[in-house]
């Protein structure tokens, strides 16, 4: 499983040879079986009188265009226009529909695509991988201060002045006074550790330099285009679980904080 977002991009973001246009142009397109999000035909592809905010692509008029607009409801969607003029949009409940769907339900809503229309699902997905991607490194580093400054107190360090030496050092020191064989409780011991190997984790990941890759695709290629949509949609519920994951661990950290706030406050107007 990945340790964290690709960022993905398109290469190229358009087709030069598009499939052949469904029977009836002005529909949009619906997959068999059991329904999938609705991908809008054009007369929805943007707000009235309002034009896309942000072209992805600037390219010639025999060739599918991707927009990046927003609806009248704040929502960030991704428009595909077709030389002739007909327009799909993709929006916020395809990505719902791709973390919630089963495997046969996505499969079905994929074969009823058309190619032309493949690179705005793409598009969204970048965006939103992008997006939820973000959200969780700003997640977890509220989630690492808390949790390590809960933890270098535990150790009586200064986190902004402590080495790694002065972690082992407390680490000893702890281990001396909780070790079972030394009179200790094996419950408070192994929570001690537990802690320890956070700190190191912690110090480790703030060390680590961030790598990235990149997800592209050949949108002549209908075949690269879903590849590139399963690496986008592994990414995608990745993101999100973890996501999930942290929020309520951050939560709790919070809670506790509080607490511990609360009953510092008790103390001092006692004294």
């Amino acid at each position: 499983m990945p340790l964290g977002p690709l960022q993905a991009v398109a290469s190229p973001c358009w087709t030069s040879r598009p499939s052949p246009a469904p029977a009836s142009p002005a529909s949009p397109a619906s997959p068999p079986g059991p329904p999938g999000p609705q991908v809008s035909g054009s007369e929805e592809a943007s707000p009235e009188g309002t034009p896309p905010e942000k072209s992805l692509c600037d390219l010639d008029t025999q060739q599918v265009k991707i927009y990046m607009l927003e609806t009248r409801t704040g929502e960030t969607a991704v428009a595909v226009q077709r030389a002739d003029g007909k327009r799909w949009r993709f929006q916020r409940n395809s990505i719902d529909f791709e973390l919630t769907c089963s495997a046969d339900s996505l499969q079905k809503w994929l074969d009823g695509m058309l190619s032309e229309q493949l690179p705005g699902l793409l598009t969204l997905l970048v965006h939103e991988v992008q997006t939820r991607g973000e959200a969780l490194k700003s997640a977890e580093k509220e989630r690492d201060e808390l949790r390590g400054s809960e933890d270098y107190e535990f150790f009586g360090l200064d986190s902004q002045n402590c080495s790694d030496k002065d972690i082992e050092k407390a680490y000893r020191k702890k281990s001396t006074q909780l070790h079972p064989d030394k009179g200790g409780d094996e419950e408070s011991f192994n929570h001690m550790r537990e802690k320890y190997e956070q700190l190191k984790s912690l110090r480790k990941e703030n060390k680590r330099k961030e790598g990235g890759g990149s997800i592209k695709w050949d949108a002549r290629s209908r075949e690269s285009m879903l590849g590139a949509h399963g690496e986008l949609r592994e990414q995608l519920v990745w993101i999100t679980r973890h996501l999930t994951d942290v929020e309520e661990e951050l939560s709790e950290l919070k809670r506790r904080q509080a607490v511990k706030h609360s009953l510092t406050c008790w103390d001092y107007a006692l004294t």
